[in-house]
């Protein structure tokens, strides 16, 4: 079992189009692909939301499914920095989030025995492993400070290896 190293750092944006020119055209970095609203959303939608809540969700992702809802931008072979633009559709799912600093990532070789080791350690596991859109296994944690930690592994077609 080992980190491969680190997979992203991700960040709210209040301006995408100003952060896009400032990664891109100030630092130089290339963007690595997009994911939409319509892709990720309805995955956010909260366990607990009533029927008629989780129904305007999807009814909202739906509307707005061709919509950036992420931008993944190269800094080496998979390693990225994940831009989400600060919107109030996922405000309602993601609730408190303010601009900046969101969660960091690492890639690791095996999320089953890494969950299994973190649980067992103590470590405070948040969620499941799950299948993301992209194509790799993710769960996530918090540290002691209750800063988020997601936890990453790609399959051999994970957009963060082969593009999309």
């Amino acid at each position: 079992m080992k980190i491969n190293h680190l997979a992203h750092i991700s960040f709210r944006v209040s301006d995408l189009e100003k952060s896009l020119y400032f990664y891109e055209t100030c630092l130089g970095l290339s963007r690595a692909f997009v994911i939409t609203l319509g892709e990720f959303g309805p995955q956010l939608i909260p366990e607990d939301a009533t029927p008629e809540e989780a129904a305007a969700l999807r009814s909202a992702f739906e509307a707005r499914k061709d919509e950036i809802g992420i931008v993944y931008l190269n800094i080496a072979p998979g390693q990225f920095i994940e831009l989400f633009p600060g919107d109030p559709l996922l405000d309602r799912v993601k609730t408190g989030q303010q601009n900046g600093y969101l969660h960091l990532c690492l890639e690791v070789d095996d999320a089953a025995a890494w969950r299994e080791h973190l649980l067992n350690m103590g470590a405070n596991v948040t969620t499941p492993i799950t299948l993301g859109c992209d194509h790799a296994y993710q769960f996530w944690m918090t540290d002691p400070d209750g800063n988020e930690i997601e936890m990453m592994q790609y399959l051999p077609n994970a957009y963060q290896l082969v593009g999309k």
